[in-house]
């Protein structure tokens, strides 16, 4: 079986070789198939974010290749990466970065003004169906800071899912919320990602969750960075 997403050679490093800059990322290769579910742990400042913000191409690596349903992302120009990632990918940041200026329901479907997919997604059912689900649809027309912590994240959980993806990056989305509330969100995250055959890539340096994913890969032992 042909992997969803291929990694290969990557390096990574902010600077110059010459300002005697460190090597953020240097991995030689790491395979994950369509549907799964990666746990990717490592301590915190070991280059995590930065891995998903590559894959996400919002960062550009140095050398190497990345393959994601097949296409070259490296090949790829600043406004393709922004298409693309409008196309396949949702993002869950740690902080959640929702507009403050914004509805919740404008938050959500912000990605849809970049997706050429909003042609065929009944926008009002969709936000509907997945706030729903989520236990959010009570909430749309409040402003971000009505809602708690745990709210926040399920905004971001569905302004991530709305444009219906083909791979979720989740950047520690738990680390702000107490054991039942990590519990619940992990459980509705999976039966979605199940449900609609998404890839997932969950970054935390929590142990403890490990073994609820289909594969657990430590950072620190596919990322081999040396001094420049």
């Amino acid at each position: 079986m042909s992997a969803f997403l291929s990694v290969k050679n990557l390096k990574f490093s902010f600077g110059h070789k010459n300002s005697k800059a460190k090597n953020i990322l240097n991995i030689a290769d790491l395979e994950i198939l369509k549907g799964e579910k990666i746990f990717l742990f490592g301590p915190s400042g070991c280059g995590k974010s930065t891995f998903l913000e590559i894959i996400a191409g919002v960062l550009s690596c140095n050398e190497g290749q990345i393959l994601i349903a097949g296409q070259a992302l490296q090949k790829m120009n600043s406004k393709q990466k922004d298409f693309f990632r409008s196309q396949n990918i949702g993002y869950i940041f740690q902080n959640f970065n929702l507009l403050p200026y914004l509805s919740i329901f404008e938050n959500i479907t912000l990605p849809l003004y970049l997706n050429k997919k909003i042609k065929n997604i009944d926008v009002e059912i969709t936000v509907k169906n997945i706030c729903q689900r989520l236990g959010i649809f009570d909430l749309l027309n409040q402003s971000v800071s009505q809602l708690s912590v745990g709210q926040q994240q399920r905004v971001a959980v569905a302004r991530a899912l709305i444009s219906q993806p083909e791979l979720i990056l989740a950047d520690e989305p738990t680390s702000a919320l107490d054991f039942d509330h990590r519990d619940q969100f992990l459980k509705l995250l999976f039966e979605i990602c199940t449900e609609k055959n998404i890839t997932l890539i969950f970054v935390s340096h929590d142990h403890s969750l490990k073994n609820l994913f289909d594969r657990s890969v430590s950072f620190n032992e596919i990322n081999k960075v040396t001094e420049l």
